[in-house]
């Protein structure tokens, strides 16, 4: 009655390497660390948010005047050519490459 359980080395190091896991689970469920990483913190009381939102709100509308300032002044731009002018001096390249583009 000799027999002799052979355990690969492999399957010693999985077993060792998920014990190990287990055990950094349970020391960080226990010291806490996960719930407080968890719990919600508030920062801000509503009267704070209520006035950041505000100014977030101020800022999107300052931006939006922006842009739309920025596209009358693109619009309201005056070409040194015409637009006749312009199309008919298209370089070769823009037109070959249009051409690839399309076929």
């Amino acid at each position: 009655m000799n027999d002799v359980v052979r355990i690969p080395r492999r399957t010693l190091f999985v077993v060792a390497g998920a014990l190990v896991a287990v055990l950094l689970v349970l020391a960080l469920v226990l010291t806490g660390v996960v719930a407080r990483a968890a719990e919600a913190r508030t920062v801000a009381n509503a009267s704070v948010l209520k006035d950041q939102q505000a100014a977030a709100e101020r800022d999107v509308e300052r931006a939006y005047e922006q842009a739309v300032d920025q596209v009358r002044k693109v619009r309201a731009l005056n070409l040194a050519i015409t637009v006749a002018q312009a199309s008919a001096e298209r370089p070769e390249g823009a037109a070959s490459q249009r051409v690839r583009e399309d076929g």
